[in-house]
């Protein structure tokens, strides 16, 4: 089923349960008869229960889900993307996109799928309404494309700025991009920023656990008006966050493999400053070549703008 069918099916949901409470409530200011409100509305509560469970495996649980998917731990999660789509909020997925994104399992999927959207082999994905709409910096694009490729799930990026912005006031922006990864591209973004001689950092938490009246560990500034922050990169993400916002439509199991990893913010100490992308570009671009070496392939014309055909083939490939 697709998506746009599942969110009209959860409006129509929660639209008829409106009604029939609507109708309790009617039905007790004209007649006073108290028995007759309370039986409907208790009548009515029990058929929102029921349905609220249905909906949630159905609609809110994403393609494949099952009655024994419906666990207290995906509870949450289930519901964080129900009520984003009863109160209208639509998916930024094609149909087509839709399904795609649906089969991812693993990180690498992910990354996979994030590297075709940004290279435009598709037209959407997950969290982001629109096209691709990568700043200009130099190298940028092809820096994202290429981590991507080595394991780093990039889901934000801004390129450095210092001067005068579109409304005339002064805006300074430091060169910045978060997403995922496990422990050894963590350990591998550590190096390459360590040895590149420029003023760079890396800031890693791990998927927020704690209750929903704790706050999650705060997002550092990357850009200013006026002197005056107005965003943040690496906020600490929830797992009703990642399922319900920013992979909404993904698998258990990818939603399971992104809480698994490390969220990652890598940005340049210096505002509009734009070093960084060259060098992300060429560490990832060797990374790539080392990991054809290790596969017996000493040289790969393809390493710098496409999949490696000497990459290990150990998973099928979710895009020919």
């Amino acid at each position: 089923m697709s998506t746009n069918i599942r969110a009209r099916l959860a409006r129509l949901a929660g639209a008829a349960i409106v009604t029939v409470l609507m109708i309790g409530i009617l039905a007790l200011e004209v007649t006073g008869h108290t028995t007759i409100a309370t039986v409907v509305i208790a009548t009515t509560a029990l058929a929102g229960v029921a349905a609220a469970l249905a909906v949630l495996v159905w609609i809110g649980g994403g393609p494949g889900a099952t009655w024994n998917s419906l666990t207290p731990g995906s509870l949450k999660r289930d519901l964080a993307r129900m009520w984003a789509r009863l109160v209208g909020t639509r998916t930024p997925l094609t149909p087509t996109d839709a399904g795609i994104w649906a089969q991812a399992r693993t990180l690498e999927d992910l990354c996979e799928l994030t590297g075709a959207w940004l290279s435009g082999r598709l037209d959407s994905q997950p969290g982001y309404h629109g096209t691709v709409d990568v700043d200009d910096a130099p190298d940028l694009r092809d820096a994202l494309i290429a981590l991507n490729r080595v394991g780093f799930l990039t889901n934000t990026s801004q390129d450095g700025f210092d001067g005068t912005g579109y409304d005339g006031a002064h805006w300074v922006q430091v060169a910045a991009v978060s997403g995922f990864a496990d422990v050894h591209t963590v350990e591998w973004l550590w190096d390459v920023m360590a040895n590149s001689g420029h003023r760079f950092n890396v800031v890693t938490v791990r998927c927020k656990t704690s209750p929903w009246w704790r706050r999650p560990v705060p997002g550092i500034g990357v850009t200013w008006r006026d002197g005056r922050t107005t965003c943040a990169f690496g906020r600490q993400a929830s797992r009703n966050v990642i399922a319900g916002e920013l992979y909404d439509g993904c698998s258990d199991a990818a939603i399971d493999a992104l809480c698994a990893a490390y969220q990652v913010t890598v940005y340049d100490w210096t505002p509009g400053f734009n070093e960084m992308w060259p060098i992300l570009l060429r560490a990832a671009e060797a990374r790539w070549c080392a990991t054809c070496r290790t596969g017996g392939c000493e040289t790969c014309v393809e390493c710098g703008n496409g999949r490696c055909p000497c990459a290990p083939a150990d998973r099928p490939r979710l895009l020919p």
